[in-house]
């Protein structure tokens, strides 16, 4: 058969979808910055994915809030499918600030999912990330498959607590407590950069969660200080015919303002019934009362992408006693400039970090995130199939207090 008579046979061949039409054309995924008339586009994707936490009321005013800036959509020809927006901010880990773009709001139309959607979405997010060399990325995954194959995995906690008011035992009011108003928000944010830098995955929040914090679009905040040592921002939620106290913020940066406030919770206990917070493993607010009262209410795991090893690596402490250097390959399939073999080397509290060496530690970038926060060790991750190899050095590098964050962005 000669070629012309072979291109008229395939042009009756019966096409892949067996019905002998012509397949539909797959529409190009385009993803960027939305344009002044697609915003309320994105406002209605937030309105069908977060319906629970963004009424449509509320939409507009938060959308207004986080800024155009820093949202992205995803649109099918014309049409806006989805959308996602960034949070600039910093993350600590080891007693160092690492530059991190959060990623929050990611949703898809109804009448557009299953169409790959998110996962354009994600990937295209990763790349501009990479692009402006930011270190980190982290997020709260509705669903974790689409985040792992950009490169996320589990590396830190939010954990929700509720404490009866009459269960609390700290009567200590040594340190003045006093209403805070417009002008202590800078000493409130002081105190909080200091209490988040002793511990690791804290957030150093941009002004937009600061906002949410201080000025809720709906509801009201109350804020109190401790003394300079610590501070609380909180509201009033209906619990049956009293209230509980919700704890927007809080920080205690010594034993005193911990007690401090754990007694100003308990001076409400005549009407409120339960103070609910968020708090890591080994929060004051769970260490400093005399028992056991507190209870776990809610869990949450987020997820973390090294965007830039590199600089992830570098920016972040490290132990001043530890003089370590550890040899890694590792696998990236979305972000080729991770990929390959680095050197790693500690000493002073700082780290220096190379390519090439002897790629004793293989490891996956999605490894290299639970490691990176120090939510797992080696010696776990092998057991995920992320890590192959081991290293002891690893082990001091990474070891520190357990990675967890106060709000869910």
């Amino acid at each position: 058969m000669n070629r012309q008579a072979a291109n008229r046979q395939d042009a009756k061949a019966p096409r892949a979808n067996g019905g002998g039409e012509r397949a539909p054309r797959k529409t190009a995924i385009d993803v960027g910055r939305p344009r002044a008339s697609e915003l309320r586009h994105y406002e209605r994707v937030v309105e069908h994915a977060f319906h629970s936490a963004h009424e449509p009321a509320t939409a507009h005013a938060w959308a207004t809030r986080v800024g155009a800036a820093n949202m992205r959509v995803a649109r099918l020809g014309r049409r806006v499918a989805g959308g996602f927006l960034w949070y600039p901010m910093g993350q600590w880990f080891g007693g160092r600030r690492v530059p991190m773009w959060g990623v929050a709001a990611v949703g898809t139309l109804p009448e557009h999912r299953s169409k790959g959607v998110a996962s354009a979405m994600m990937r295209a997010a990763m790349e501009e990330a990479s692009r402006e060399g930011v270190a980190l990325s982290c997020l709260y995954p509705a669903t974790q498959p689409v985040y792992r194959r950009v490169g996320f995995e589990q590396a830190g906690t939010f954990q929700s607590w509720s404490l009866a008011t009459e269960e609390i035992a700290a009567r200590e009011r040594g340190l003045e407590i006093r209403e805070a108003g417009r002008r202590d928000e800078r000493t409130i944010r002081a105190i909080a950069g200091e209490f988040a830098r002793r511990s690791n995955g804290t957030l150093d929040r941009p002004d937009a969660l600061w906002e949410r914090i201080f000025r809720p679009i709906k509801g009201d905040s109350f804020a109190y200080l401790a003394g300079d040592e610590g501070y609380v921002v909180y509201c009033k939620e209906p619990s049956g015919q009293h209230y509980d106290l919700v704890l927007r913020d809080w920080a205690a940066l010594t034993p005193a303002a911990g007690r401090r406030l754990l007694t100003f919770f308990a001076d409400h206990r005549s009407l409120a019934d339960h103070v609910r917070f968020a708090a890591g493993p080994t929060s004051p607010l769970l260490m400093l009362d005399r028992e056991q009262a507190a209870k776990p209410v809610r869990a949450l795991r987020w997820m973390l992408r090294i965007v830039d090893v590199k600089a992830a690596l570098e920016a972040r402490g490290y132990g001043a006693g530890v003089a370590a250097e550890a040899h890694l390959d590792v696998r990236d399939d979305v972000l080729p400039s991770n990929a390959g073999r680095w050197t790693l080397e500690v000493s002073g509290g700082r780290a220096r970090v190379r390519k090439g060496g002897r790629g004793t530690v293989t490891i996956d970038v999605r490894g290299l995130a639970a490691l990176f926060s120090g939510f797992m060790s080696p010696r776990e991750l092998v057991a995920t199939g992320y890590v192959d190899g081991h290293c002891d050095a690893l082990d001091a590098m990474f070891a520190g207090p357990h990675p967890w964050m106060a709000e869910i962005f």
